[in-house]
């Protein structure tokens, strides 16, 4: 097979990704972004050390040509800073990705085989693969915004305390979503979780395809195995509602769970934000970390909790599966895609205190058996690489 896809995405995410794995098959005419540079590029090499560090996300270290990338700068630097500044976000957002796909041209668009294109970014992109009789396949990254909004209001409900207020999402943006997933060829998502979400609000089944994410090998790391004297449960995360952390820590302290093991929670905080909301017995915060840093901290602790209450994926889910770390997480996830209950993971319902708690109780009682989860989440996870993720990718684009 052989193919000119044209892939956008203003942002990041893991499009670069799935533009390397295009790559690698033969299959990409241009990868159009924000902010990208192959590892030629001279404009990155004039970059200091540390600029380079900071976007190093951006660069795609796979082959591909300076002249496959076409960087639209001028939107992303100007969300990037208004951001910064605390204005709206989902304003900004939707600036960017209208201003974005203006920028693609009509004679890109005919030049092409098909198009794919992101969720929220891609309503204009997807006219014109209609205009102009293209296939246009939507990378759908997370759940539908409808059923997003219905967990969202139950969550205020039930933890008041964690919300930061957030402008709702207009009628007119919903409406470009959904416009995006009719004119639709193909629907691609990383979970049954997310499939069943956009099928609850009537967009067909037949339309969608699975198509899970992989993980890099940096996180298959050698594990130490060294017995600590209490386990250590990693949460990895915002620290917010939505991943199902104010569960986690009111059955942490109901159940008295720091008398036989320690809780680190790892990642960024919404502005503002009650820090004191994350002190209790036996809990570390330790910030938002580099991703780079993500190996090594993974490898200090014996167990990830992740009780989201709706993820479009959960990357986190897998990368600490690959440095040996059995997960209990919800079917609110990838988690039924990934993991074999008990096996090596866990898995409950999204809100199941009791659950959750006898999960980890589990793990706590038989360590011997939670170091026998830890080789087989690892053998699990060896089962998604990206090279298998773009295969998959070559088979949804053989509709072409």
């Amino acid at each position: 097979m052989s193919a000119r896809i044209l892939l956008t995405h203003p942002g990041t995410q893991y499009a670069h990704r799935l533009a390397c794995q295009l790559h690698r098959l033969g299959l990409l005419e241009q990868f159009i972004t924000g902010i990208g540079f192959s590892v030629e590029s001279r404009m990155l090499r004039a970059f200091p050390t540390s600029l380079r560090k900071k976007i190093s996300n951006r660069i795609l270290d796979c082959g591909i040509r300076e002249d496959q990338i076409q960087r639209i700068l001028l939107p992303e630097l100007i969300a990037l800073y208004k951001i910064r500044q605390g204005k709206d976000i989902l304003n900004i957002m939707h600036v960017r990705n209208e201003r974005f796909q203006k920028s693609i041209s009509d004679k890109q668009v005919k030049n092409s085989e098909g198009l794919i294109g992101f969720d929220t970014s891609s309503w204009l992109l997807a006219r014109k693969a209609k205009q102009f009789g293209k296939p246009f396949f939507l990378d759908q990254s997370t759940i539908h915004p409808n059923e997003k909004i219905n967990v969202v209001n139950s969550l205020k409900a039930q933890f008041p305390d964690w919300f930061v207020e957030l402008p709702e999402k207009p009628d007119e943006l919903m409406k470009l979503e959904e416009e995006e997933h009719t004119l639709s060829t193909k629907i691609v998502v990383a979970s049954t979780f997310t499939k069943n979400s956009l099928i609850s609000q009537g967009v067909p089944a037949e339309k969608i395809v699975i198509n899970p994410y992989g993980v890099s090998k940096n996180f298959f790391r050698e594990r130490n195995t060294s017995k600590r004297k209490k386990l250590r449960f990693l949460y990895l995360g915002l620290m917010g509602p939505a991943k199902g952390l104010p569960l986690l820590l009111q059955l942490w302290n109901e159940y008295e769970l720091h008398q036989k093991a320690e809780l680190w929670l790892v990642g960024p905080t919404p502005t503002p934000f009650n820090l004191d909301l994350l002190k209790g017995p036996g809990i570390t915060y330790k910030g938002k970390l580099p991703h780079d840093q993500l190996p090594p901290l993974l490898n200090d602790c014996d167990c990830m909790v992740f009780p989201s209450f709706f993820d479009g994926f959960g990357q986190v889910i897998l990368e600490a599966m690959a440095a040996g770390l059995p997960v209990i997480t919800t079917t609110a996830t990838a988690g039924p895609d990934i993991i074999e209950n008990g096996v090596d993971g866990f898995l409950v319902s999204p809100g199941d205190k009791k659950g959750l708690a006898a999960c980890m109780l589990e793990a706590l009682a038989d360590r011997t058996r939670l170091e026998d989860m830890s080789i087989r989440a690892r053998e699990k996870a060896r089962m998604f690489n990206w090279d298998s993720y773009g295969d998959r990718w070559k088979n949804i684009l053989a509709y072409l």
